[in-house]
């Protein structure tokens, strides 16, 4: 008896299917063959080794007319004796003109009377034997039986014996209605990592709370499978359009290298599922945002999502400002912030002497608010400046040599950077704010397209830094005079 609700049944795989004949063909054996045209005696066989059911077929050659035939049996005495059976019952079987065989099926009566005889067939005149067979007919297969339970959520059926013979396995197909998340399923959930030799670390998990992150939900069994036991996960990277890339890997070669993945779970070989998963949701592996800031120079970054902080290994050579207070002819540094509060413009000073890529970090830690400029901003999105807001106010934008510039035409600030914007009014003509210290110094404003990006090349078709000198330069392939 084998039982299975009926909402699972179209859900389940058949697999290892090994099978005999479906129902057993008649079949025809040969028990004499030749020419006879006196009768045939079969000695070999007896009627005991027949079943009820069981057919001796005489084949013939007849005259114009038809003929006849007749079988008697060899008693224990071994002489022929014309034993009446209830199927012949002692009478000459005719055979139509036409016809090429006789049939003499033996009943349970027969087989009981005739226990051990053996078969002598006499002919009719004119008629000559060729063959003698029996055929055993096929068996009858049983009738399945089927039930269905009161409540109608039950079904159970019994397999016919002769009807066929699997090998078989009931599996749980993945592919429908079940599916594998990352952490809570948000749709970008992301998760911190840290250099360590040639591979990343998360930080802050140890492998069995990185493991409990997957989760793989059966929604019509309501149960959650084990992993390693039930399924195994396969972690693909994914191109910019969140499609896998490659073959995946298994989580325990994996890397943990930033970037974005997926995840699909597949039924564990040996285990009650089979089938893969559609791909969960999009997570991300990052190792924080880094900066490259040139030696004893500044650089700007603005994030609107979280408060920053300097990865440790940066606590000795760089720090983390704001732009205090905006005057006419200086902007000044705040102290040192060593948790840079979220939606705050600030300035990345690489102390050392060498230019590095600084590693800003999201934390947890308590951010206390910053005294910041009004006139100090950023953007954690490309911002397009249109020459509308250009004339409307003055804007300024750091360079590579702690120098903020006035821009005087359109342009598109990058994502995550900060500018300065002072109204004209409050502004002392063209003017460039230098840090140095605490002083600054003021110079003649530069012209740029692009005022965040770009490159400078002298007339010599040599490639320099921003000018800090008048006269012609070529800038992202165009003219443009310094004054």
């Amino acid at each position: 008896m084998i039982q299975f609700k009926r909402l699972t049944i179209a859900l389940l795989a058949l697999v290892s299917i090994s099978a005999t004949a479906w129902a057993q063909e008649t079949v025809e054996t040969t028990l004499w063959e030749g020419t006879c045209t006196d009768g045939v005696e079969i000695n070999s066989t007896t009627v005991s080794e027949f079943n009820a059911g069981d057919v001796l077929r005489v084949y013939v050659t007849i005259p114009d007319g038809g003929a006849n035939f007749k079988i008697v049996y060899k008693g224990e005495s071994n002489s022929w004796t014309e034993t009446t059976i209830p199927s012949v019952d002692n009478q000459w079987p005719w055979i139509n003109d036409g016809d090429t065989y006789m049939d003499v099926t033996f009943t349970e009566a027969d087989i009981t009377a005739l226990t051990g005889m053996g078969i002598y067939i006499y002919k009719g005149e004119q008629s000559t034997i060729t063959k003698v067979t029996l055929i055993t007919p096929a068996p009858e297969p049983a009738a399945g039986e089927v039930t269905i339970n009161d409540d109608k959520d039950e079904a159970s059926f019994t397999m016919p014996q002769n009807d066929v013979t699997v090998n078989y396995t009931l599996k749980r197909d993945m592919t429908v209605d079940m599916a594998v998340t990352v952490q809570d399923a948000q749709q970008n959930s992301r998760f911190r990592v840290q250099k360590q030799g040639n591979n990343f670390v998360p930080v802050g998990l140890n492998m069995q709370q990185v493991l409990a992150l997957f989760n793989v939900h059966d929604d019509i069994e309501n149960t959650d499978l084990t992993l390693q036991q039930d399924y195994y996960g396969l972690i693909f990277s994914l191109d910019d359009d969140d499609q896998p890339t490659g073959d995946g890997v298994l989580l325990a070669n994996f890397n943990f290298a930033p970037g974005r993945y997926a995840v699909r779970a597949i039924g564990q070989e040996g285990s009650n599922y089979v089938g893969t998963t559609e791909q969960s949701n999009v997570f991300t592996l990052y190792q924080g945002y880094p900066v490259d800031v040139a030696a004893q120079s500044f650089a700007t970054y603005y994030s609107d999502d979280e408060a920053l902080t300097l990865e440790d290994s940066f606590a000795e050579t760089a720090g983390l400002y704001t732009v205090a207070s905006v005057t006419a002819t200086e902007a000044v540094l705040s102290e040192k912030i060593d948790v840079m509060p979220k939606r705050t413009p600030m300035l990345i000073y690489n102390e050392s002497e060498t230019a590095q890529q600084i590693l800003l970090i999201p934390t947890a830690d308590v951010a206390p608010l910053a005294n910041v400029a009004d006139e100090f901003k950023g953007t954690a999105v490309e911002k397009e400046v249109t020459a509308e807001e250009v004339a409307a106010t003055n804007f300024y934008v750091l360079t590579d040599q702690n120098q903020f510039v006035w821009v005087k035409d359109a342009g598109t600030i990058a994502a995550h950077r900060c500018w300065l914007e002072i109204a004209p009014s409050e502004a002392a003509g063209a003017r460039r704010i230098v840090f140095s210290g605490s002083g600054t110094t003021g110079i003649d404003a530069a012209t740029l397209r692009d005022i965040t990006t770009g490159d400078w090349y002298d007339l010599n078709g040599r490639k320099i830094n921003m000018p800090t000198k008048k006269g012609v330069y070529i800038f992202n392939g165009k003219k443009v005079v310094i004054k």
